[in-house]
C-alpha cells in the first residue's frame, strides 16, 4: 500500500545475519524509503551486503568503522 506506508525501518537481532533482503526489495519496488539498522555489533559482510543493496539510509552503523570492529574499504564504501 505505497499510498499508505511511506516508508520501512528495519532491524533484528544483528547477530543472527537476516535482514529482511527480500521484504525489503518488495518494498522498494514500492517506492517505499528504505531504513536498514545495521553494524551495531562487528559483521563486516552482513553490513557490506546491506550497504551495496543501497537502503535508502542507515541506522546506527557504529561498527562500520576500523576503530569498531569494521574496516576503512567499508567505511569508504
Amino acid at each position: 500500500h505505497p499510498d499508505i506506508f511511506k516508508g520501512l525501518d528495519v532491524s533484528g537481532d544483528p547477530t543472527k545475519n537476516s535482514w529482511f533482503k527480500l521484504m525489503i526489495a518488495e518494498a522498494r519496488v514500492n517506492k517505499i524509503k528504505v531504513t536498514v539498522h545495521c553494524a551495531e555489533v562487528p559483521n563486516i559482510k552482513e553490513t557490506e551486503d546491506i550497504i551495496d543493496f543501497g537502503p535508502d539510509r542507515i541506522g546506527h552503523g557504529t561498527c562500520i568503522v576500523s576503530e569498531y570492529g569494521g574496516s576503512d574499504e567499508l567505511f569508504q564504501k
